[in-house]
């Protein structure tokens, strides 16, 4: 299978985010099995997030912020208001792109299996069966008192040229995503002013979900 439509950078990191914010990969015991204790698993989501990307070539990195909502058998609002405005919503049928208001991009299950592919992953760990990200990446666990840390391998070679490494921080919920692409990109994802519940999200994030 071709990883190169898959893991469309955005896309990817927007599949990424709803995976990791609710379910890392649980075990029976040990380190990881902790910290999914820790996680909070609200149904609904939101906060604001900083991304810094890294090129390999380029001197200044690319700046992008706007907010996210992650609801439970909903999908993924990931509304980027700086530089440009854009919207991804990624629910179990299809994967949209809005700019500036108008639809860009609309991929359904149907049409493209890469998205079933993606979205058979994040529904089957939203659901609690999280044996599909192991099956993706080679999973190191640590833990301190207060905060974890989380270390992605990619398995398969396909896999390695879009996404390599990935690293995940937190405490209560994800912190800190870094990603590490296969041609050296680098990107660097911060969250901050996270809310739970039915108000956590926007009135316009809200009308997503419906």
């Amino acid at each position: 299978m071709k990883y190169t439509s898959i893991f469309h950078p955005l896309l990817f990191r927007c599949a990424l985010l709803c995976l990791l914010l609710y379910c890392l990969p649980a075990r029976a015991d040990g380190v990881m099995a902790r910290i999914q204790e820790t996680i909070a698993k609200p149904d609904m989501l939101c906060g604001q997030f900083e991304q810094k990307k890294t090129l390999v070539g380029m001197k200044k990195p690319l700046l992008s912020s706007g907010r996210f909502c992650v609801a439970q058998d909903k999908g993924i609002v990931w509304h980027a208001t700086k530089p440009f405005d854009s919207t991804i919503r990624i629910t179990k049928n299809e994967i949209v792109q809005q700019y500036q208001g108008d639809t860009t991009m609309r991929m359904s299950t149907e049409k493209e299996p890469a998205i079933q592919t993606i979205n058979r992953i994040i529904f089957s760990l939203i659901a609690g069966d999280f044996s599909p990200l192991e099956t993706y990446f080679n999973v190191a666990p640590a833990m301190t008192k207060n905060n974890w840390q989380v270390q992605l391998s990619a398995r398969d070679a396909g896999l390695r040229k879009a996404i390599d490494k990935v690293s995940v921080a937190g405490d209560q919920y994800v912190k800190n995503i870094q990603i590490e692409e296969g041609n050296g990109d680098k990107t660097q994802i911060v969250f901050s002013a996270i809310l739970t519940g039915e108000a956590a999200a926007a009135t316009r994030e809200a009308a997503m979900y419906e």
